[in-house]
C-alpha cells in the first residue's frame, strides 16, 4: 500500500469511526442513517480483516454494542457481529465479560450470526483456567445454564455443549452442581419435557466422562431425579429416560449406580408386566426396556451371571416370546445378541434351555424378517470365542 493510498484508509476509518460514534448515540435511525451504519462497518470489517493491528485507528466495543443492540436490521446485525467478532479476540476474557448487554443479548436473540458470535467468545473460557474461573463465578454462568430452556434448540444446543466441556473441569463442575444451580436446573426442568430431558442429557454426559465426575454428580443428587420418572405417566418421558439410563450401563459404577439407586429392579419388575397391545407408546416402553437388559448385560459381562441368579431375566423375557407383537419379539431377539456376544451370557443362555430351544423352535418356523432377526442373533452367538 502506497502512503496516498494508507492515508486515504486512515482517513476512512477515521470517518466511519464518527459516523459510528455519532449514529450510536441517536434515539432513532431515518433510512439515510441505516446506509450511512451499513457504509461505515464495512469499511471497518474490511479494514480489521485485512490487517492485524489498527493503523492508528481505534473503535471502541461499546460503539459497535450500541448499534447492535438498537437494530433491527439483519444486514446491520451481521456487520456488526463481524466486527466485534475480531476486535473483542484482542480483549482480555475479564473485559469481555463487562459487556453483559451483548452477552445477554447474545443469548436471547433469534438471530443466528448474534448467537455464534457470543457462543464463540466465551468458548475461550475453556482454554484457561483462570478465565473459567471469572465465567463459572460470574452472572453470565447463570444465562448460560438458562439457555437450556430455549425454544431455539440451536441455541439450546450450543450452551448444552458448553456446559458439558465445563463440566470436565472439577471446579466448574462444582459450581454447575451448586445448590443455586441445581434448583435453576429443577426449575427449568418443570418448563417442559423437551427441557427435562435436555438437562437429564447434560448431567448424564457430564457423569459418564470420568469417575471423578460421576462420584460428584450421584454425590450431590444431581442423578437422583432420573431415577424417580421411570414409568410415570408420561411414557414417552419414561422411553426417554430409558434410554439415558442405558448409557449408564457402560461403567462399572454406572451399574453401581443404577443398583443402588433401585433402578434395576424397577426395570426388572416392569418385565413382570404386560404391554398394551394396542398402545404403541406401552409397547415402545417395553421394548427400551428389554434393550436394557441387552446392553446391561453385554456390557457388564463379568456380573451377568449374578444378575440372571438375582433377577431371571430370560425366565421374564419368555412369555414376551409367546404372546408380543413384533416389535417387542424383534427387541429380545437384539437383547439376546447382545446376551450372547460374551461368552459369560452365552453360557446363561445355554443353562437356560427352555429359552434357547423356544428361540430355535422360531427360528425353524418362522419367516421373512422375523426369520432374518432371528439369523443375525444367531450370528452373533455363533461368534463368541
Amino acid at each position: 500500500m502506497t502512503i496516498n493510498e494508507s492515508t486515504t484508509s486512515q482517513q476512512a476509518l477515521l470517518a466511519s469511526t464518527q459516523v459510528l460514534e455519532h449514529l450510536a448515540l441517536a434515539h432513532e435511525w431515518n433510512s439515510d442513517d441505516e446506509s450511512a451504519l451499513l457504509n461505515a462497518l464495512t469499511i471497518w470489517k474490511v479494514a480489521l480483516e485485512s490487517f492485524s493491528q489498527e493503523n492508528g485507528q481505534v473503535l471502541a466495543p461499546e460503539t459497535v454494542v450500541a448499534i447492535l443492540c438498537k437494530s433491527s436490521s439483519t444486514s446491520i446485525i451481521e456487520l456488526c457481529c463481524a466486527v466485534l467478532n475480531k476486535i473483542l479476540s484482542k480483549l482480555s476474557f475479564a473485559d469481555i465479560l463487562s459487556f453483559k448487554d451483548l452477552l445477554r443479548i447474545g443469548f436471547q436473540s433469534k438471530l443466528s450470526v448474534v448467537n455464534n458470535l457470543v457462543f464463540n467468545i466465551i468458548q475461550r473460557a475453556v482454554y484457561s483456567e483462570s478465565d473459567l474461573r471469572l465465567l463459572v463465578e460470574s452472572n453470565i454462568f447463570t444465562l448460560v445454564i438458562q439457555c437450556i430452556a430455549f425454544e431455539n434448540s440451536q441455541v439450546a444446543e450450543m450452551a448444552s455443549s458448553f456446559l458439558k466441556q465445563l463440566g470436565r473441569h472439577p471446579f466448574a463442575l462444582e459450581a454447575l452442581l451448586s445448590p443455586d444451580n441445581i434448583s435453576t436446573m429443577d426449575r427449568l426442568s418443570s418448563e417442559s419435557i423437551t427441557v427435562k430431558l435436555r438437562i437429564y442429557d447434560l448431567l448424564v454426559n457430564i457423569s459418564m466422562s470420568s469417575q471423578s465426575a460421576f462420584d460428584y454428580c450421584a454425590q450431590q443428587g444431581a442423578l437422583s431425579s432420573l431415577t424417580g420418572v421411570i414409568f410415570q405417566n408420561d411414557l414417552l418421558e419414561s422411553i426417554n429416560v430409558i434410554e439415558i439410563l442405558t448409557s449408564f450401563t457402560e461403567t462399572p459404577n454406572g451399574y453401581f449406580f443404577l443398583e443402588k439407586a433401585g433402578v434395576i429392579s424397577q426395570l426388572f419388575d416392569a418385565l413382570q408386566i404386560s404391554p398394551n397391545v394396542d398402545d404403541i407408546v406401552s409397547r415402545l416402553t417395553t421394548c427400551a426396556t428389554i434393550k436394557f437388559w441387552g446392553m446391561l448385560i453385554f456390557n457388564q459381562h463379568q456380573y451377568a451371571e449374578a444378575i440372571q441368579t438375582r433377577f431371571d431375566i430370560l425366565g421374564a423375557l419368555q412369555p414376551f416370546l409367546e404372546e408380543s407383537d413384533s416389535d417387542i419379539k424383534d427387541a429380545i431377539f437384539v437383547a439376546v445378541a447382545n446376551f450372547g456376544s460374551r461368552e459369560e451370557g452365552l453360557t446363561i443362555l445355554y443353562q437356560q434351555s427352555i429359552f434357547l430351544d423356544t428361540i430355535i423352535a422360531m427360528c425353524r418356523s418362522n419367516t421373512g424378517d422375523a426369520k432374518l432377526s432371528l439369523l443375525r442373533t444367531y450370528s452373533c452367538l455363533l461368534g463368541v470365542g
